[in-house]
């Protein structure tokens, strides 16, 4: 068995197409806490009870880590990395209370249940016409021709953003994304901050439009109302929240939509009892975001001293949480990696928990639940197609699939 330093280095090295095994053996071992060298430094915590301790003490772990994180590896420095670290650290899931809460609260009535009822049509829409183009018999990668172009289109519609730009959006989001991986340095991340400021200017030019020209957007939303002082956002701290929600939006649905698919293509049974039994898809769902979350790795700082899992953390030591790890933990979840869709007790951290709880969670598992619903009700086998799966290896933190090749059997 490989010592723990080993494991995480290897994860981080990329390459590796199944984390899991080595998952499950961090968990177990050193009380599921290690030093994360490879990382940079920091506590790598993988059990359940102490990651959800660290998102629900947040006066203890902050979001305010990002300068820490980044600093020597790719930390900013001068010209339009400045202006790029600039404007990213403004986004509101980087921030602690009271700016936290002060963005949160303004943007959280666009993301109730209620109010995403008025893009039901428009998922459902963009779900058929997607699918439409597949025909029976059909090899799809799911990667390319589905599980980003379904939420790339909705949340450009929520934002506001003139259709025909649509397709810039998934070359922004995955530089945008990538920015957060503090593996990456040299000419590739400067290529990813480049083009992530091609995002921001565009966007900033949108908020500039919708103070001028409002309407019933995220734009206008984000760039228009008052906060605390009576004053609006400043342009770039309202595109730090767009940019956020744009590449968060299409990111989590993507990675939801193409870890479900290669779940339901490794469980057949579990396929076949959605196909024939729709009401249990909600359940499916959260199965999928707990067996294989679109996000498997976040990080906090400490900033005051305390203890978690019998380790003593100081002010300034970075705690990182391995959430694909948590949400397999048999401390918590019986038959643990086993696609249950009878699980009636699913506290899974995909989503996070705590004040940070991901603010398009709805939106997510709406998207998710009509995309599979069109999927399972279309084609009677999704099966692996004849060229393998590659994960996103590198990606270390959001851990999806680079490529899902499927086989669409014939429809119904």
């Amino acid at each position: 068995m490989p010592t723990s330093s080993e494991s995480i280095s290897t994860i981080v090295a990329g390459g590796i197409q199944n984390p899991f095994p080595l998952y499950n053996e961090l968990r177990e071992l050193n009380n599921g806490i290690h030093w994360a060298g490879a990382l940079g430094g920091g506590w790598l915590y993988t059990r359940y009870e102490d990651i959800r301790r660290i998102y629900t003490e947040h006066e203890t772990f902050s979001s305010e880590y990002y300068s820490d994180l980044h600093d020597g590896a790719y930390g900013p420095a001068v010209g339009e990395d400045r202006r790029f670290f600039d404007i990213f650290v403004q986004q509101f899931m980087l921030t602690d209370p009271p700016a936290h809460t002060e963005i949160r609260s303004m943007l959280r009535g666009a993301f109730t249940r209620r109010y995403l009822q008025r893009w039901h049509s428009v998922i459902t829409e963009v779900t058929a016409a997607t699918l439409n183009k597949f025909e029976p018999g059909s090899d799809v990668d799911v990667m390319t021709e589905l599980a980003p172009v379904v939420p790339i289109a909705v949340i450009a519609a929520m934002l506001g953003v003139p259709p025909g730009d649509t397709e810039r959006f998934r070359c922004w989001t995955d530089a945008f994304v990538a920015t957060f991986n503090p593996t990456i340095a040299g000419a590739e991340r400067d290529q990813y901050v480049a083009t992530s400021l091609e995002l921001f200017d565009y966007l900033a030019d949108l908020v500039e439009y919708r103070r001028v020209n409002p309407a019933d957007d995220l734009i206008t939303l984000a760039g228009t109302t008052p906060l605390g002082n009576g004053s609006p956002m400043t342009v770039t701290r309202a595109v730090a929240q767009l940019a956020l929600l744009l590449a968060a939006g299409n990111e989590t649905t993507a990675n939801l939509i193409g870890n479900g698919v290669t779940l339901l293509i490794e469980n057949p049974c579990a396929q076949r009892e959605l196909r024939g039994n729709p009401a249990l898809l909600a359940a499916g769902i959260e199965e999928m975001l707990r067996l294989d979350p679109p996000f498997h790795l976040l990080v906090r700082k400490v900033v005051k001293p305390t203890t978690v899992g019998g380790q003593p953390l100081r002010p300034g030591e970075l705690c990182w949480q391995l959430i694909a790890s948590a949400n397999q933990d048999p401390r918590v979840f019986t038959d643990p990696y086993s696609f249950r869709l009878d699980r009636r007790n699913n506290p899974h951290l995909a989503f996070i928990n705590g004040i940070h709880f991901c603010i398009g969670a709805p939106l997510a598992r709406m998207e998710g639940q009509i995309v599979f619903k069109h999927l399972l009700e279309r084609y009677t086998h999704i099966l692996a197609g004849a060229e393998p799966a590659v994960r996103k290896t590198q990606a270390i933190i959001s851990r999806g699939w680079r490529t899902r090749p499927v086989s669409l059997a014939e429809a119904k």
